[in-house]
């Protein structure tokens, strides 16, 4: 009977968390509908939306994107609306899938940090994401950069998980060059998740002495790209509208940012502060939001720097700082600044947000703990030796757990107590190191 409550255990411990995950993933759902669904009908159209479901309806009659019809941005979102709403008075349809969009992006998000930083972390990170004003404000929108956010998180939720599994899964590599892709598509800044599946493929090889294997596994990104660019890359050439495709793309953002190229000292002085430009410029109330985002985001570079030192070695957070680098770099490299370029930056701080959140009240719950232990511990060695004070003779003692009396000596188990002089019982006792305490 005592064997099957012991194998027991384990079953039931991986119920309660499981449990524990579907009410986590329930509550990420509920908040994240409560927000797209909330006041759905009254939103107006905004510009650049006016402008996808205009070009989607050109589609739907015949026309072709970049032949027929001039955008700069990539023909995902175009696409899609040729199909949802082949109509533009068809904006309700397009409402519900933004809202779709914004509930898997808290999903995703919250997938990713429980990952790397557990549950708690997890749920913080979504809840911080759909309360953000700037999100708010464009939750439902079909916008290029909501598109982005939820499949840049995908690919970086496959990257953390191809980590996690030491660079042995091939499926999350595969899905990791499909998903960047599809962020590329879905919005040319996209090209920096690009960059970041190669450079987590060579990150993963380094960091397990399996750097002759990253050759494969590059090739294996390098397929889920080709996979999921084909349909697109496809369409442009059936439509014979490739080189308007790469002048559109490519060659009028580079000319509207030569300046940047001329080596004018003063120009790149300007792009450089686009950095901090692009990352804060927003609508008043998400501004305040992001001045206390953007600290505590910040902070948890810091920390995590600050723990890297500690190691000696990076780990799968590295990602999570590449990713935002490069999405700071691209929305800095654009000529043109706008509000929506800071939803892209949004998911990542969430994230950082709530993991430094999450680290500082278990950074004070310890020290807490630590304050109170001494005092109770050495209550209940005064009430058990008829009021004698302890003589003890491990210095910076903290913890006086696992007590045991004999001859008129108190040992207590050294685990508790890190880094001070102990004494080791015989094998015939209990084992375990043991600090010794007189009376």
């Amino acid at each position: 009977m005592g064997e099957s409550r012991v194998s027991m255990r384990p079953c039931s411990i991986w119920i309660k968390r499981v449990a524990l995950d579907v009410i986590l993933v329930l509550a990420v759902v509920g908040i994240g509908a409560i927000q797209a669904l909330h006041n759905i009908g009254d939103l107006g159209i905004g510009y650049d939306e006016g402008v996808f479901l205009t070009a989607g309806s050109s589609i739907a009659s015949g026309r072709v994107m970049y032949r027929d019809i001039f955008d700069h941005k990539t023909p995902f979102l175009h696409i899609l609306l040729s199909l949802v709403a082949p109509s533009p008075s068809q904006v309700v349809q397009v409402r519900l899938l933004q809202g779709l969009v914004l509930i898997a992006v808290a999903l995703l998000l919250f997938a990713t940090t429980k990952m790397i930083h557990g549950s708690l972390a997890g749920l913080l990170a979504a809840f911080f994401f759909v309360t953000d004003p700037l999100v708010t404000f464009f939750r439902v929108a079909a916008y290029t950069e909501n598109w982005l956010n939820v499949f840049g998180i995908a690919c970086l939720t496959c990257l953390v998980a191809y980590a996690k599994s030491r660079g042995t899964s091939k499926v999350w590599i595969l899905l990791a060059g499909g998903t960047a892709a599809m962020a590329f598509w879905a919005n040319q800044f996209g090209i920096g998740i690009v960059v970041l599946v190669f450079f987590a493929v060579l990150w993963v090889g380094f960091q397990t002495r399996t750097t002759h294997e990253s050759l494969g596994r590059l090739v294996l990104a390098g397929v889920g790209i080709l996979v999921a660019s084909t349909p697109f890359i496809a369409y442009i050439v059936i439509n014979s509208a490739q080189i308007s495709f790469i002048r559109d793309i490519f060659l009028m953002p580079l000319a509207e940012n030569a300046s940047v190229a001329t080596g004018d000292p003063l120009a790149m002085i300007g792009f450089l502060l686009r950095v901090i430009e692009s990352s804060i410029y927003s609508p008043p109330p998400a501004l305040a939001y992001n001045m206390v985002l953007w600290p505590a985001f910040l902070a948890y570079l810091v920390y995590t720097a600050w723990q890297w030192k500690r190691q000696g070695k990076t780990d799968v957070r590295v990602l999570v700082v590449i990713c935002f680098s490069v999405l700071i770099f691209f929305i800095s490299a654009s000529s043109h600044r706008w509000e929506q370029h800071v939803l892209l930056t949004t998911p990542l701080m969430s994230l950082g947000t709530a993991a430094f959140t999450v680290e500082l009240a278990k950074w004070h719950l310890r020290h807490a703990r630590a304050r109170r232990r001494p005092w109770t511990s050495l209550a209940g060695l005064h009430r058990s030796h008829g009021a004698r004070t302890p003589d003890i003779h491990c210095c910076g003692f903290r913890t006086y757990s696992n007590i045991i009396s004999e001859d008129g000596r108190v040992r207590t188990r050294s685990t508790a107590v890190a880094n001070h002089r102990c004494d080791r019982q015989s094998d015939n006792q209990r084992s375990g190191d043991y600090c010794t305490l007189t009376t």
